[in-house]
């Protein structure tokens, strides 16, 4: 006769719980972001159970995919030789790269396609965080494979509960490829290595060449003095320009120089635009002019920062160069709200900085960054629709009625977010992020582990 196996002393629920219970210890400012963006949508929900309003969490287009499909019919016209660029129309408007990347989907009908890339852009976002993470994993947070599912599971809710990427997801935009490129870059630097730089230029050079803004990743990666990338990035981009030279001059004369020109703040959470919104709000006119030399002047901060004390390798010259994210979103004047899902990649940095043994002073303000990060986050479609439909007084109500071309206060919740959250990356760069690490207050985090 066998003998009966003794039973296990722990249940996987147990395990479970224990498991989520470490990551909610070593990544308390993950669990506060979650909370906070919970919040705020139950509080919406709760005003469209009162108000008796069936609300939809975006603003819907003519269907799924709308901004897919430029890049959709932009690859078709690739493939017959034709220019996918149309002057003085809205349609394609991203660099060529991006469209012929996209030439294998482009063999699919447009609803496969658009359905394929928005499940893409989903996956990509999800695995951009979770790489991040695997570079930022707090001490005693676990290392098993419990523990890495949670975390996976932990970003998948992140990311699901997020109004920027339920726009992205509908839209079927390219942000969430690009941050996956970025990421996966600043994973290759960490290892240090020849080989891995110039990997990590291929990297970001074609993420520039999808939309321009990781061009920002130039002044971190030379000021970390990691020169095989920088020199990769800079000439392989070069290259794929020289290789595609009429359709790059077409974008940027027949899109790009157009589309600059125009400004709306529907749907916008650029610092142009919650400027402009400000500037309403409290009744001091259009002071949207502000925002590049503001813009300028804090980057010109980090980046004297960066001159003077970033190091060229470690996990503090990679948090430096990932506070750089924010700031690629707020610039040019139109910068859509589905951007804003590539913040969420500063959440394992700042969960990261929080169990490092750092005082009550240096949490402060870690906190205030992941209530900025919540803040971008923030479903403002419904609370606008919320808005417009309430009893409230003119001067706070009136902004949201589809006359004022959809100006509503509620609008600069995420712009309000992203400034936050560029104002905290220059402060805690300026005050903590290069100087040797202080034993906090109260035990958390890795002392919390070890004890």
């Amino acid at each position: 006769m066998r003998p009966q196996e003794a039973p296990s002393t722990t249940s996987w629920e147990t395990r479970l719980a224990e498991t989520f219970a470490l990551l909610a210890k070593n990544n308390f400012p993950l669990f506060f972001h979650l909370t906070l963006v919970l919040v705020f949508l139950g509080l919406v929900l709760l005003f469209q159970m009162i108000l008796q309003h069936d609300l939809y969490p975006i603003n819907k287009a003519r269907y799924f995919g709308g901004d897919y499909q430029p890049f959709y019919i932009a690859s078709e016209a690739i493939l017959l030789g034709e220019t996918p660029y149309n002057p003085g129309e809205w349609g394609y408007v991203s660099p060529p790269p991006a469209a012929l990347a996209n030439i294998s989907l482009a063999w699919l009908s447009f609803p496969m396609a658009a359905l394929i890339f928005s499940w893409l852009t989903f996956a990509a976002t999800v695995a951009s965080l979770f790489l991040i993470y695997r570079l930022f994993t707090p001490q005693g947070a676990g290392n098993d494979a419990l523990s890495k599912a949670a975390t996976l599971l932990l970003f998948m809710v992140i990311v699901v509960f997020s109004y920027p990427f339920h726009f992205l997801f509908d839209r079927s935009n390219q942000d969430g490829i690009l941050l996956l490129l970025m990421c996966a870059g600043v994973l290759l630097l960490w290892r240090r290595t020849t080989p891995t730089d110039i990997a990590a230029g291929c990297v970001f050079a074609i993420a520039a060449s999808f939309k321009l803004y990781p061009l920002l990743l130039i002044v971190p990666l030379a000021f970390m003095r990691r020169w095989w990338a920088l020199g990769t990035l800079v000439a392989v981009l070069l290259a794929l320009i020289l290789v595609s030279f009429d359709l790059w001059k077409s974008w940027l004369f027949d899109s790009f120089l157009y589309r600059i020109q125009s400004f709306t703040p529907r749907k916008n959470s650029s610092l142009a635009s919650t400027l402009f919104m400000l500037g309403k709000l409290l009744n001091i006119g259009d002071i949207k002019a502000a925002a590049y030399p503001l813009w300028a002047a804090m980057v010109a901060a980090m980046a004297y920062l960066d001159l003077k004390k970033m190091p060229q390798h470690g996990q503090l010259a990679l948090a430096g160069l990932l506070f750089y994210l924010p700031f690629m979103l707020a610039i040019p004047d139109k910068a859509y709200h589905y951007q804003l899902v590539c913040v969420l990649a500063l959440l394992p940095v700042v969960s990261w900085l929080w169990a490092e043994n750092r005082h009550r002073g240096e949490r402060k303000l870690l906190l205030l960054m992941t209530v900025g990060l919540a803040m971008t986050q923030f479903q403002i479609y419904m609370a606008e629709k919320l808005l417009h439909t309430m009893p409230l007084p003119e001067w706070l109500g009136s902004g949201c009625t589809p006359r004022s071309n959809d100006i509503c206060y509620s609008n600069i919740i995420p712009g309000i977010g992203l400034i936050i959250v560029m104002v905290t990356c220059v402060v805690y760069k300026w005050r903590y992020l290069y100087q040797p690490p202080q034993h906090a207050d109260k035990p958390l985090g890795t002392q919390a582990a070890a004890a």
